[in-house]
C-alpha cells in the first residue's frame, strides 16, 4: 500500500522533472510574492484557529492497604477502580473522535484561509496591472 502511495506520487513529479529538464529549465525561483503570500495565510490561519480540547483522564483510587476490617472496603475501591478504568476506555474512544474532528476543523480552516488569501491576492494582481496600448 505504501509502495503504491509513493509511486502515484512521486511518479508525476518526476514526469514534471524530466519534462522542465528537457526544456531546459535547471532552477526555479518563486520570488519574494510567492513567499510573502504564504506568510500572510500562515499568520491568517494561526490568527483564528480552533481546536476542540481533549477530555482528561480520571485517576483511580489507591487502595490503602487497610488490615482486617478493611476487607470491605479494599473490594469497594477495587469495584470502583473497575467503572473509573471502563470509563477512561470510553474517555480515550472520544479523544480520538475529538482529535479526528480538529484534524477535519484544521483542514478546513486551511483551505478557507487559503481561498481568503487567493481573492485578495487575485485582487490585488487585478489592480497593479496596468494595460499600454
Amino acid at each position: 500500500m505504501t509502495n503504491r502511495l509513493i509511486v502515484f506520487l512521486l511518479f508525476p513529479c518526476l514526469i514534471i522533472a524530466l519534462t522542465l529538464s528537457l526544456a531546459g529549465v535547471h532552477q526555479i525561483e518563486f520570488g519574494n510574492t510567492y513567499y510573502n503570500f504564504l506568510r500572510d495565510v500562515n499568520r491568517d490561519f494561526q490568527s483564528w484557529s480552533f481546536q476542540i480540547p481533549s477530555i482528561p483522564k480520571i485517576t483511580p483510587m489507591r487502595d490503602g492497604g487497610f488490615d482486617s476490617g478493611g476487607l470491605i472496603i479494599s473490594v469497594l475501591i477495587k469495584i470502583g477502580n473497575f467503572f473509573v478504568n471502563v470509563i477512561n476506555g470510553l474517555i480515550s474512544v472520544l479523544n480520538v473522535l475529538i482529535t479526528i474532528i480538529n484534524v477535519l476543523i484544521s483542514l478546513i480552516q486551511f483551505v478557507l484561509t487559503l481561498v481568503y488569501r487567493v481573492i485578495g491576492f487575485r485582487d490585488s494582481l487585478v489592480g497593479s496591472i496596468s494595460v499600454v496600448r
